[in-house]
């Protein structure tokens, strides 16, 4: 987050694999790309396994999810950047 915020990077993709018990919250997120906006408007949510007061850019799903948020510059297609995960996720 330190170099995301320094290089003023904004967006930021939803990244890890889903496994059979993977909460409805990462479900939902999984493989998209969101704005710095829509990450922190996640703090005000409540779901089963969130991590209270906890900064939801560290802890995402909360305990033991195992997804990231993966800066995304501006200069990429970001639905061409979308596409390609979807298919890597999805194979």
């Amino acid at each position: 987050m330190t170099k995301a915020n320094e290089l003023e990077i904004d967006r930021f993709l939803f990244s890890g694999g889903l496994i059979l018990d993977s909460r409805e919250f990462c479900k939902k997120r999984a493989g998209k790309i969101f704005t710095r906006k829509q990450v922190e408007a996640w703090q005000k949510l409540s779901w089963k396994g969130k991590i209270p007061d906890a900064d939801v850019f560290m802890v995402l799903g909360g305990w033991n999810c195992r997804h990231i948020l993966s800066p995304v510059s501006d200069e990429f297609d970001l639905e061409e950047l979308q596409e390609v995960y979807n298919d890597i996720v999805h194979s």
